[in-house]
């Protein structure tokens, strides 16, 4: 996880042209159209301080607390310091953590008991948001599939509930001639959000490259995509000083993040940056995801290098 901020004075930003696959989606309890390999996690402060109006009427989080972040919790189950027995700071509305995970799930597995234990721990893990890239379609249904509740006799995992997650998947077009759709997915609990709103999806092909082998002398021809999945949560309760909170999946092709030489590459690696850059200061982003490839250790310094301070907190 890494925080990130960009002074005002700093609001001059190259912009891509307008992404053709984009669209808008909502999920609020319904359908709203792992390897773990490279991994970073970035957190963005919005350019505005707090109090100031919304540019180009956008929607933008409203303030949930009085000036000290004080917010009155149901219930009457305080302790002698007023404060509550079990959760001391539940009603500090500034107060609190979001646990994120960002994982490339790598699509379907072959072995189907391998497939199954994936799935049965990603339905009970302790974070808040999920941020996954190359999901296989049949996540979504699984995600969205009631709570359960976790076995008192069971071992480890086994005693946790199974959650039931808002899902929001990138709502990419594939051909009919497409192996594989596996796409990004953002996910959030239920029982902590209330809606989960996509505000803008960007895939791009950076180029266009022959595949093969050595053995194998007869080549094909590729699209290299690299996608960027932007959307909004609204929580239940504020968590952090907000009732919502802005979200990024990133994935980014290996070739363009190695800038592979040929084809391209350098001049995508680039664009790449820009769009999502441009990204953060337009919707206030404030976690960033994604599997980034080679990319990985110069994720805050392009983004550094576009106005925007970032400091990596998980890779």
């Amino acid at each position: 996880m890494a925080n990130m901020w960009r002074s005002a004075s700093e609001t001059s930003l190259q912009s891509g042209a307008s992404d053709p696959h984009s669209a808008d989606g909502y999920a609020s309890g319904h359908d709203p159209s792992s390897s773990s390999s490279c991994q970073a996690a970035t957190g963005a402060h919005s350019i505005r301080g707090r109090g100031q109006e919304p540019t180009d009427g956008g929607e933008r989080t409203p303030e949930v607390a009085d000036e000290t972040g004080a917010i009155t919790p149901p219930g009457d189950r305080r302790g002698p310091n007023n404060r509550w027995v079990t959760n001391p700071y539940r009603q500090r509305g500034d107060v609190g953590s979001i646990g994120v995970i960002s994982g490339n799930w790598g699509g379907s597995r072959n072995q189907q008991d391998a497939q199954e234990q994936m799935d049965y721990d990603l339905k009970r893990n302790a974070a808040s948001v999920l941020l996954l890239q190359e999901a296989q379609p049949e996540l979504v249904q699984i995600l969205k599939s009631p709570a359960v509740a976790g076995n008192p006799d069971g071992e480890g995992i086994q005693k946790r509930p199974g959650a039931e997650f808002l899902v929001l998947r990138a709502p990419e077009k594939f051909s009919s001639a497409a192996t594989s759709k596996n796409t990004l997915i953002i996910a959030v609990r239920k029982e902590l959000a209330s809606r989960l709103r996509q505000l803008e999806w960007h895939r791009s092909c950076d180029a266009v490259y022959k595949c093969g082998s050595l053995i194998n002398a007869h080549k094909t021809h590729r699209e290299a995509y690299s996608r960027i999945l932007v959307a909004e949560i609204e929580w239940r309760l504020p968590q952090c000083g907000s009732s919502t909170v802005v979200v990024a999946c990133v994935h980014f092709h290996y070739k363009t993040a190695k800038k592979e030489k040929g084809h391209n590459f350098k001049e995508a690696h680039i664009r790449f940056w820009d769009k999502l850059a441009s990204m953060v200061v337009e919707h206030q982003v404030r976690i960033i995801g994604g599997d980034f490839n080679m990319s990985l250790l110069v994720v805050c310094r392009e983004l550094r290098d576009r106005g925007i301070q970032v400091s990596l907190g998980a890779w």
